[in-house]
């Protein structure tokens, strides 16, 4: 019988011996697993502040530009892009050299040669009922209508809107929005007298009559500034847009020729522009095209993490020589 009890009670040890282990080796597991979530979580932070200090870098060179005429490849910040900072790369793109497809008025869109980055005449319509019913904000709302690739090198949903110029359903949203009112489709019809009557709004004092008392509130979202940076839009899109015959313009390819040819040797001014292809604050073509970056994307890949910020400047003047910048948006992306 006590041998019995004996073989009986080692049994016992054994088996708690066992599950001693088991529990053991499962706590240094889980130490090892918090260990390694700690590790990498002050990874994680430490790779943040060290992008922070790049991007800060990246906003003083944006901000301290010399060339307040314009934004071009020839800004010292461009040096820095596609290259690599203490293990970091960088890439920066002027989103100013897009197209806001929110904003791109109707007729531009469906009778200049822009159709052919569309999947087909459809499509064009169906963004059209999109664009009548809500403003759109991301690729994946227009994805069964044109590629992502002819999205990103064509067009953007960053960017400003010109009064003159701006999609009618757009405004009338947008301007709804802004006011929490229906005053947008007042503003609407008041802007489509003066388009009958082949006038434009040219200064900021004619504009703030005609916004009236919600100027404040519109204003800078929709504004007299040209969006669209010629220093940066892509060559086939610049010789699609100018296509369009509301534009009245003579000699289109010579121009937009000569246009492409000097941003190789410097920077583009709104006053070359003018010059190059013959027009004044009479023309609607005067509205779309400037020399400025409006909107900048900054992206910096690290180990741990990737960081993406849309970098906006103001279009409001002041008395300063330096322009003001927000950050509109900042994501991080873990990996």
């Amino acid at each position: 019988m006590l041998k019995k009890r004996e073989g009986f009670s080692s049994l016992e040890c054994l088996i708690v011996l066992v599950v001693l282990c088991i529990i053991l080796i499962a706590f240094c597991f889980f130490i090892k697993t918090v260990n390694i979530s700690v590790s990498k979580k002050i990874s994680s932070i430490n790779e943040k502040k060290k992008i922070d200090v790049i991007l800060d870098s990246i906003y003083e060179d944006i901000k301290n530009d010399v060339s307040s005429e314009g934004d071009s490849l020839f800004d010292s910040v461009w040096d820095r892009n596609n290259s690599t900072e203490d293990g970091y790369l960088i890439t920066l793109e002027s989103l100013s050299g897009k197209i806001n497809l929110n904003f791109l008025d109707s007729k531009v869109l469906l009778e200049s040669g822009l159709p052919f980055v569309f999947y087909d005449s459809k499509s064009i319509i169906e963004i059209e009922n999109l664009r009548s019913e809500r403003l759109l904000y991301s690729y994946e709302e227009i994805k069964d209508y044109i590629s992502e690739e002819n999205f990103s090198k064509y067009f953007s949903f960053y960017g400003f809107a010109n009064i003159n110029i701006m999609n009618a359903t757009s405004l009338e949203l947008l301007v709804n929005n802004l006011t929490d009112s229906f005053y947008g489709t007042e503003l609407n019809q008041k802007r489509n007298i003066l388009l009958a009557n082949k006038q434009l709004i040219k200064t900021e004092t004619e504009y703030n009559l005609f916004c009236g008392i919600n100027y404040s509130e519109i204003f800078p979202y929709i504004n007299l500034d040209a969006a669209i940076n010629v220093n940066f839009i892509d060559e086939d899109c610049l010789y699609k847009l100018i296509n369009y015959a509301g534009f009245e313009l003579t000699s289109k390819k010579r121009k937009v020729d000569t246009l492409l040819s000097l941003r190789e040797k410097r920077e583009l001014t709104q006053e070359d522009i003018i010059t190059i292809l013959g027009i004044t604050k009479n023309d609607e073509l005067y509205y779309y095209l400037g020399s400025k970056t409006w909107f900048w994307k900054i992206s910096i890949q690290g180990k741990t993490q990737d960081c993406h910020v849309i970098l906006c400047r103001s279009v409001e003047k002041t008395s300063e020589l330096k322009p003001k910048f927000y950050i509109i948006e900042k994501r991080w992306i873990s990996k």
